[in-house]
């Protein structure tokens, strides 16, 4: 294995070392094991989480050792060791196997105890019940052969995880059990090798050989399905590693072979056939297909590639073939990264957690005291017996009040909802992001590459004045605007201005000047000189010299900086109010202090855009676009796909603080985007979104990861978050309320009123069943699907 996991988060945080924990039972060892790394000299802060069996160590100092963490958690009674950045798929493996091994014994286990635990209820219970019994099972002594098995083979668990906590003077589940079984068993043993002592105290000496059995044969069916139900909970991430072909076919020596896609390297060429799995990322150089893309991204449709696109490992090919040169492998490869940042999610905890965490740090040892508290109040006040009555009502409160539901109601429901989220092209980087995105009641999306495709495209060339030698005519007006019927070079005028500014836009790496010289490059003979002084002006413009000329070329304010006269602005102006009606953007054009013409680039919307903007409304939503376009075409476009409110003329460096105002009017903000100048507001939004078709600065920035362009994911994302956050609501309600309702029910509560004890089997089998039901709950969300 390679060496610790150890990344750092953010920047000013330390690295972060996590730890796979062994022994834990209960919300309770999550607290412990949390206080006492907490302690170790320099931690920032721990995170333990229960389902995942992960000890999260964000650590304020990196020259912290590992050695120290591990001894921490010793200390408080469990055992663990560093968890290593190996193979997803090896690790995971090597998971399973571990979980299959323990569930094979529990399993082994439970088969043992339910074959010797029934002839004991049977010998108990069948003549209180009037059912035929043979005098064998009657027999004290037998039930004392078929009871000691089960309490010391089948639930020698329970005391080896009570003595590690004791040993550190601590408590936790298993305190609870392994006392609870072993009053009743030893009382029984006491009761059977000495009668005459307990008839002399005037005390029943009765047996509860089969209540201290059937105790640990319940909790044992209920870990074994808690077991089983918790393994679900990572078939998304099992389902991901399952993905990734075995094998790359590579050119190597001229020659085609097949080799593990472990000793694939960037830079290799990798040939795809007809319905192969691509085995990792890449780019295409030759040939074309039709990839199917839905396993990681939820797009159905197959998406078309060719030379220069960019394909993704374990994504399907179709019926076509095409080389690919290799760009990420490994660890490297999308597939990876996803895997990596599910499982992140899968083991953080959400901020809801806390409380419960809180709780269960107190909870057993006030079991403890209330059960203690039970036992002398029922032995003085109790009904004849009254020594029985405290010791069934003793093992009643241990039993009742072990807090398994409580550790598992938050992260069996993060887990299952990230996982989700993951088989729908949705990346939810913990539950820190999947508890703030149910609580988001504004959505702010960028305009480029969110709400539109992010391909502008030249559609409009209105030339004001000749701007060249070659041009003749008066200039009066504009020409050449752009119709279905005429060609957008129908003048000389048009084409010397489209020349002038792609000349100056060359050198710009603007998403409008892309498309300005793109449009350029597309007409032949249309040569483009290099531009001299080049000066980029975010946000406004792009001012240079090329063949002795000065060219402008950006927003009307920045042409009215630069010095252009008031009337030229003026003409340019009428000019952009006509583009900005049909939503297109204007770049105005300056050539030598005087104005040249306008020229119009759209960004298609994207088809989903409206509908999407519709189910984000349906959900309740405020929907707010925000966009660097003028008033005009920002509302045009605004129009188009039903959103109300728009933030205009944002310059890049201020889109975080347009977020920032409206978190100051209360409201919790989600930002969409996808491009590098977005960054800064996705990660001052509450939560950030970015769409997976852009960069990997907005990636990183963004909380919520979309892995298609798909703007219908943003609505999907928050659902998913209302939806997980109502399953822990109500595995927490369910977890509280269970223990605050039969907690009293088992200490006699009823009794006064309604004559009524809770047997301490019947407290054994609501137990298992309150964390099967917490566990089975959170399954649910397995069967989510969008509204």
């Amino acid at each position: 294995m390679s060496a610790a996991t150890t990344t750092p988060t953010a920047p000013g945080s330390g690295p972060i070392v996590t730890l796979e924990i062994t022994g834990m039972t209960c919300a309770s060892c999550v607290r412990r094991i949390e206080r006492y790394l907490d302690k170790v000299d320099g931690v920032g802060s721990a995170s333990v989480n229960l389902a995942t069996e992960l000890a999260t160590v964000q650590l304020a100092r990196p020259e912290v050792n590992a050695a120290a963490l591990l001894e921490a958690v010793e200390a408080a009674g469990y055992e663990a060791k560093v968890h290593r950045a190996v193979d997803p798929e090896s690790y995971r493996t090597a998971l399973d196997e571990a979980h299959a091994h323990e569930l094979s014994h529990t399993r082994l286990q439970l088969v043992v105890a339910g074959a010797l635990t029934i002839p004991l209820l049977w010998g108990a219970m069948g003549p209180r019940l009037g059912l035929p019994t043979p005098a064998l099972l009657e027999d004290g002594w037998l039930a004392l052969l078929l009871a000691s098995p089960v309490q010391f083979w089948a639930g020698w668990r329970f005391y080896a995880g009570a003595w590690r906590v004791g040993r550190h003077g601590a408590a936790d589940m298993n305190t609870l059990i392994a006392v609870g079984t072993s009053a009743a068993y030893l009382y029984s043993l006491a009761a059977l090798l000495f009668p005459a002592f307990f008839e002399a105290g005037a005390v029943r000496p009765d047996l509860y050989f089969e209540t201290a059995a059937t105790i640990v044969t319940l909790i044992l069916l209920g870990r074994y399905l808690e077991a089983r139900a918790r393994a679900s909970t990572s078939a998304a991430i099992k389902a991901l590693i399952g993905l990734r072909p075995k094998t790359a076919r590579v050119i190597r020596h001229d020659l085609e072979t097949d080799i593990p896609v472990e000793l694939v390297r960037v830079g290799d060429i990798v040939v795809v056939r007809p319905g192969e799995k691509i085995p990792v990322d890449g780019i295409v150089t030759a040939g074309s297909s039709a990839v199917d893309e839905s396993m990681l991204t939820g797009e159905p449709m197959p998406v078309s590639k060719a030379a220069d696109d960019r394909v993704i490992g374990a994504t399907v090919n179709g019926s076509g073939s095409f080389r690919f040169r290799a760009t990420q492998v490994g660890a490297d490869t999308t597939l990876a990264r996803i895997v990596r940042l599910v499982e992140e999610a899968q083991g953080s905890k959400a901020p809801i957690q806390r409380l419960a965490d809180v709780v269960a740090g107190w909870f057993v040892p006030a079991v403890l005291a209330l059960a203690a508290l039970t036992f002398v109040a029922w032995l003085l006040f109790g009904p004849a017996p009254s020594f029985n009555a405290a010791l069934l009502n003793f093992v009643a409160v241990l039993i009742i009040a072990c807090p398994c539901a409580l550790g598992l109601a938050t992260p069996t429901a993060i887990m299952v909802g990230t996982g989700k989220g993951a088989e729908r092209g949705i990346l939810i980087k913990g539950g820190e992001a999947l508890e703030r995105a149910h609580a988001i009641t504004t959505v702010v999306l960028d305009k480029t590459g969110t709400l539109t495709e992010g391909r502008p495209t030249v559609t409009d060339l209105l030339p004001l004045t000749p701007v060249g030698p070659t041009v003749g005519g008066s200039g009066s007006g504009p020409g050449a605007m752009s119709t279905t019927d005429a060609p957008l070079l129908a003048t000389d005028e048009a084409r010397e201005l489209l020349r002038l500014a792609a000349s100056v836009e060359r050198a710009s790496e603007h998403p409008l000047a892309a498309a300005i010289v793109a449009a350029a490059r597309d007409e032949d003979g249309l040569p483009l000189a290099d531009p001299e002084d080049f000066e980029a002006v975010p946000g406004r413009g792009v001012r240079a010299r090329t063949e002795g000329r000065a060219v402008l070329a950006g927003t009307l304010h920045f042409l009215e900086e630069s010095g252009v006269a008031p009337d030229d602005l003026a003409r340019l102006a009428r000019l952009g109010e006509r583009l900005a009606a049909g939503a297109r953007t204007a770049v105005h054009v300056a050539v030598d202090g005087r104005a040249a013409g306008t020229i119009g680039v759209a960004d298609r919307l994207k088809p989903t855009s409206a509908e999407a903007i519709g189910r984000l409304r349906a959900l309740g939503l405020e929907v707010v676009m925000l966009t660097g376009d003028g008033r005009a075409t920002a509302a045009a476009i605004a129009r188009e796909v039903g959103i109300e409110r728009v933030i205009a003329e944002v310059l890049p460096a201020d889109k975080a603080d347009a977020v920032a105002s409206l978190q100051g009017a209360g409201q919790v903000v989600a930002m969409v985007g996808d491009g590098i100048n977005d960054a800064p507001a996705l990660a001052r939004a509450d939560v950030g979104i970015a769409m997976g078709t852009g960069t990997d600065v907005a990636m990183e920035a963004a909380a919520v990861t979309l892995m298609r362009g798909d703007l219908r994911g943003v609505a999907e994302a928050i659902d998913l978050s209302r939806r997980t956050m109502r399953v822990i609501r109500q595995n927490l309600v369910w977890a509280f309320g269970y223990n605050a309702a039969l907690i009293p029910v088992a200490m006699g509560a009823l009794y006064p009123f309604f004559g009524l004890l809770l047997d301490p089997m019947i407290a054994a089998a609501a137990m298992a069943f309150s964390s099967v039901s917490v566990v089975g709950n959170s399954l649910r969300l397995r069967r989510y699907r969008p509204r």
